[in-house]
């Protein structure tokens, strides 16, 4: 409620959009035939996406003999699931250094 001079009580409605939708991008990209691998999903991200996103890595490349996944510093990336899945599917997990927008492409301008 707003008041003005006189003390009358006025009301302003504030339009909210509260249907937001989030769009999350998981993307990766084979070095050698440079086969860009994108995953789309509206779900909040979390260590159970990333899981997926590994699982379906692994079926990809499934006779591949080595496999490093390079991810940010999200804190749900460092999850004790997430590394106990990637040592299952012989996936190895390195990070970027904290803050690093020079090789992070969605901070580039």
């Amino acid at each position: 409620m707003l008041g003005n001079q006189q003390g009358f009580e006025a009301i302003k409605n504030v339009l909210a959009n509260t249907v937001r939708k989030r769009l999350n991008i998981s993307r990766a990209v084979n070095p050698v035939t440079f086969e860009p691998t994108i995953v789309q999903t509206q779900e909040n991200c979390c260590a159970e996406v990333v899981e997926v996103f590994l699982d379906e890595r692994k079926q990809r490349y499934f006779n591949a003999t080595s496999m490093c996944i390079i991810l940010d510093n999200s804190r749900y990336k460092h999850s004790c699931l997430l590394q106990q899945k990637a040592k299952a599917l012989s996936i190895v997990l390195h990070y970027l250094i904290p803050y690093s927008p020079n090789l992070n492409l969605l901070e580039r301008k």
